[in-house]
């Protein structure tokens, strides 16, 4: 756990053993050290529902984040938009202002 350009550990009390915090270690300091306790059946379950629901959190979350940028994408580009339409509108309008200021 950690965030970018921050000190990052592996919380050893939720370690499965899975090694996933292997390959993406920037600097392989990770050692898998075996601790001699020994989970039973009934634990592992527990366990695997633990992290599939947090795993389902996690999904959840991302997706709400990616929706929320692409609304703010959205929001932004009809705001850009809104704001050119009124800059060529405004230009129009001072072009027949000198157009007539020519005429008269």
């Amino acid at each position: 756990m950690g965030a970018p350009q921050l000190m990052h550990t592996v919380i050893a009390k939720e370690c499965t053993g899975c090694k996933l915090c292997l390959p993406p270690c920037p600097v392989n300091c990770i050692t898998m050290v075996e601790t001699g306790d020994a989970w039973t059946h009934e634990q592992r379950k527990l366990r695997a529902g633990q992290y599939r629901r947090r795993h389902a959190a996690r999904l959840s979350r991302l997706e709400h984040e990616r929706l929320e940028s692409l609304e703010k994408d959205r929001g932004e580009n009809a705001e850009r938009r809104k704001q050119a339409a009124i800059e060529r509108a405004m230009q129009r309008a001072r072009r027949r202002l000198q157009d007539r200021k020519r005429e008269a």
